[in-house]
Order: structure tokens, then sequence, then C-alpha cells
């Protein structure tokens, strides 16, 4: 779908005197990203790029792998100057991005955004969801209440790799699941999120350590606690369900065909 750029735009990989420029039009869209994304361009502009029209840089975006998956990417801020919304060059900047993953033989890519409505500006994202619905992407997953009360995450994906040949399913992971910790979900209100490892020739962790860890987040003012875990973890899928948590939904093959990332919540109030 690679399409070629228009008369005097430009993309290209982020360099540190684009940051503070980046910052800024992001800053116009969105303050936690704002401060999540000063943060992680302090460390590395690995994956990033922006879109510049006569040298000006107008627009970011970028991406990140997911560790241990075959090939599977998230996309990182994209974003683009409130003042060239509405002209096309969003999708260009997409499709460019798209063109350097497919570089990079990626399988799947992910993007995350939400259905938050502002009281002045009606559906704040969603010109940007209806971008990433024009270029293929599907909604996947979509967590209820997610950021605060009445916003949640809607979780995209887009398959870039050839279509996945459907064979025998691949074989259940008997390794138990060890609760390592748990924490609040960043950019979100109340909302708290599970840590786990697999246990290395152990028992695991049991339903009780979840419940205790679910009261700990009821005592913090939580209101609802999230998880996930591949598709083939089976005895960590258990014990998810046996805690009471319930499947809200999959990204499909994320970890690799056939292993999909199956996401659990629990509704502490």
């Amino acid at each position: 779908m690679s399409q070629s750029l228009p008369s005097g735009v430009e993309f290209r990989a982020m360099r540190r005197d684009d940051v503070s420029t980046v910052l800024e039009i992001i800053g116009q869209h969105d303050e936690d990203d704002y401060e999540e994304a000063k943060e992680t361009y302090r460390e590395s502009l690995e994956g990033q790029f922006v879109l510049a029209k006569d040298g000006r840089v107008v627009g970011s975006t970028g991406a990140e792998y997911a560790e241990e998956t075959d090939n599977t990417y998230w996309l990182s801020w994209t974003y683009l100057a409130a003042e060239h919304q509405g002209t096309g060059l969003g999708a260009v900047m997409l499709v460019k991005m798209l063109d350097q993953l497919r570089e990079l033989e990626a399988r799947k890519v992910f993007v995350s955004t939400s259905d938050f409505v502002d009281l002045q500006k009606g559906e704040v994202y969603r010109d940007a969801l209806k971008a990433y619905q024009r270029l293929g992407f599907q909604e996947e997953v979509r967590h209820k209440d997610y950021y605060e009360r009445n916003e949640s995450q809607i979780v995209l994906g887009l398959r870039l790799g050839p279509d996945p040949v459907h064979g025998a399913q691949p074989e259940p992971d008997m390794r138990a699941g060890a609760i390592v910790g748990f924490g609040e979900v960043p950019e979100a209100e109340d909302s708290f999120a599970v840590d786990w490892e697999f246990a290395e020739g152990g028992g695991g962790s049991r339903s009780q350590d979840l419940e205790d860890l679910v009261q700990e987040a009821a005592r913090k003012g939580g209101r609802v606690v999230f998880a996930s875990a591949p598709s083939d973890a089976s005895r960590v899928m258990s014990l998810f369900k046996s805690a009471g948590f319930v499947e809200e939904g999959r990204l499909e093959d994320f970890y690799e065909d056939g292993i999909d990332d199956v996401h659990f919540r629990y509704d502490v109030r």
C-alpha cells in the first residue's frame, strides 16, 4: 500500500534536534503521552520517525518490538500537528511507518487508542481510529473503563506478514505462573495490572495469592485489575480464571501464529 510522498514532504528517522518539536506536537493532543514520550525519547530514539513538510517537523510516529514474539510490533505515539490535521498527511505518515515495518518483516502490528469524549472537542480520537481502520486495522480488544470510568482502551491489530497456515494447535505450555507484583496502569485512574512470570521448576502462585492481590488493589482504591497471558499457557490461564478473573478479549496471533494474548479483568468495584 506504499505511496510516494507529496512535494516538500519527507519521512525520516527522528533526530535529537527533532525531540522538542515532536513533544510540542504530542502535547497538543495528550498530556500523559507527552510525559511518557519525553521519558522514552530521553533513553532512545530507536524506531522513531518524523514527517516533515518544507523542512519543518509536522508529525511523529514509531514502533517498538514486542518482546518474546514472532515479529510483533506496537505503534508508538502517532500524532500530527493540529494545523495539519485534515490534510491527509496523517495517512501518509502511517503508510510510511507500515512500510518500515514491512522492511523489518513484521508479522503483526498493534496500536491502542481510546474512546475519550471531551465536553468541548467531542470524540478526541475518532479521526485517528478511522485512519487506522482505513488502513486495515481491526479492533481486537476493548477494555471498558480502562483509563477511567467511561473511557475505554481500544486495541487494534493489522497483519502485515503472510496469512497464517492453519494446522495443529500448539502444544500447551504446562509451566506454572508466579505472581511477582502489580502496579497502577500508566495514564489510568484507579486501574491496576498484574505482573507475573513463568515459575522455574516449582509450583508457582495459587489463586489465593491473586485474591490477596485484588484485595490489596481494593485497599488502594482500585476499580479494576487487568492481566494477560499467552493462550497456550494452560496453567496460567487456569490460575486467573480460578481467582475470578474474566476473559475480556484476545489479541489474535500475538506471540506467534496460533498463540493469542488473552486479556483478563477483575472488577473490584
